[in-house]
């Protein structure tokens, strides 16, 4: 039996540095690993009619695939595949978007999802260890949960979780549950493509950079500060520029490309098989994951990333352009404010509510804490000053113009987030693995559900400091 289990120790030594040697390798040729890539697209799909129109045949080289005539070429990918559907998260607005997927593109997401264990099979881990019923009952019973993982597993090292985004602002709560156990946000991955991998998985979440593994999907980059937002200014993976933030554009082996001419896809479904149609459109349109990222080094000639935030714009109600890495720096401000009073939010969305003149900014809240009464009600009212504070400046130059109205606070009762989760879930099919809550809501389902759990609201109760803008 020992040396069984010795056996599966050298086996698995030796899938780690397989895996290790394998990252070294595929990001050492970043840019000839990603030629490589478009080339297998391209000649998977030689035979789709729309290739066919634009003079693409069978054993075309990789120097004309970059030409300007073949390097904005689209084509639907579904010739001789099995196709499927899955729906995507929603993670913006709730609403899961159709992706399609194909049975060979597994293999390649099972070997990329791989990756992260092997690199953390070179950090210390934890061993197994089985709580009965009984103690996890007790140790829940007990009334203080800060530091409860590690009072139920003593032996745990880390936490994988994402951190990254929107999602720092669970970090404080992890904090307090793990009594500051080390977080591992080991990958990034879409819905439409796998990324990148963490190589420094135990680092602080505010340092978190994602090495991109090129084998995975053909990715492109528009500059964020690009004011013609053309083709012609595409950037390659391996020309990106540190320190510059980008919105990633991406061709993957299962059928989304970097633009769609004249198609769109809808869905069709039977009882026994999904079918994917498609349907003419007048409108170029390229395909976006929506992510903006930072470029924040290489590693070889790979970059690496840094998620920023979504590019949508959140809320708007007049000029005003408030995006997701705004509305997160004004919660931050709204929940140092709420700490000391014993109070913590739990969960979060907004809504611009244009019904009201001049329109307004809505953030339903859930929140959880030992605050109460007047002294809470009161704190509630600065936090919504201190929000708008944290806003843009043109914002707060609307505000005390009166174009924009005082932001407004809505607190839920508890459980509202979970029951949204299974709204969105349910009528989309998007895996609860998946969800992310979305930060701004505009589907009225969604809407009513939020409003119909409203316990009480606050208004700011006075208008945001305009401090000027530099000369």
């Amino acid at each position: 039996m020992l040396k069984k289990r010795e056996n599966l120790k050298m086996d698995e030594a030796s899938a780690s540095a397989s895996a290790l040697a394998f990252i070294e390798e595929v990001t050492s040729k970043c840019d000839e690993v990603q030629r490589k890539v478009l080339e297998e697209i391209i000649s998977q799909n030689i035979e789709t009619e729309y290739l066919t129109q634009h003079g693409i045949s069978k054993g075309v080289q990789s120097d004309r695939l970059s030409s300007p005539k073949y390097r904005f070429i689209i084509f639907i990918y579904l010739h001789e595949h099995k196709c499927a559907v899955i729906f995507s998260s929603g993670t913006s607005k709730g609403a899961p978007k159709m992706i399609p997927t194909i049975a060979e593109d597994m293999d390649r997401k099972h070997m990329f999802n791989s990756l992260p264990k092997h690199i953390m099979n070179e950090k210390p881990s934890c061993e197994p260890q089985k709580k009965s019923l009984q103690s996890v009952s007790h140790a829940c019973r007990e009334g203080d949960w800060k530091g409860i993982i590690r009072r139920l597993w003593p032996n745990t090292k880390y936490l994988e979780v994402i951190v990254t985004g929107s999602m720092a602002q669970y970090v404080p709560a992890l904090d307090y549950y793990s009594d500051g156990l080390p977080k591992a946000s080991v990958r990034y991955a879409t819905s439409e493509a796998a990324i990148g991998i963490n190589l420094n998985p135990l680092c602080d979440p505010s340092e978190v950079s994602y090495t991109v593994i090129p084998t995975t999907a053909y990715f492109e980059f528009i500059p964020l500060d690009s004011p013609c937002d053309s083709p012609s200014d595409l950037v390659d993976l391996a020309n990106v520029q540190v320190g510059k933030e980008y919105e990633i554009v991406v061709t993957n082996y299962a059928g989304l490309y970097r633009y769609i001419l004249a198609y769109n896809f809808c869905c069709l479904h039977s009882m026994r098989s999904t079918r994917v149609k498609l349907k003419r459109s007048e409108k170029w349109c390229r395909y976006r994951i929506g992510d903006v990222v930072l470029v924040t080094g290489f590693h070889n000639s790979s970059p690496q990333l840094k998620y920023a935030r979504r590019k949508n714009i959140l809320l708007s109600i007049d000029a005003d352009k408030t995006d997701e890495s705004d509305l997160q720096r004004a919660m931050e401000k709204m929940s140092a404010l709420l700490q000391p009073l014993g109070t913590r939010v739990v969960d979060y969305t907004s809504y611009a509510d244009v019904s009201t003149i001049p329109g307004h900014y809505v953030i339903y809240l859930e929140l959880v804490g030992k605050g109460n009464g007047a002294n809470k009600e009161a704190l509630i009212r600065q936090c919504c000053l201190a929000m708008e504070e944290a806003l843009g400046y043109i914002y707060r130059y609307l505000r005390v113009k009166g174009q924009i109205g005082p932001l407004e606070i809505r607190a839920v009762k508890n459980g509202t987030f979970e029951e949204l989760m299974e709204y969105a879930t349910s009528r989309g099919g998007a895996s609860i693995n998946q969800y992310k809550v979305p930060r701004c809501v505009t589907s009225h389902p969604a809407l009513e559900l939020l409003r119909s759990h409203v316990l009480s609201a606050y208004f700011s109760p006075s208008l945001p400091h305009l401090q000027q803008l530099p000369p």
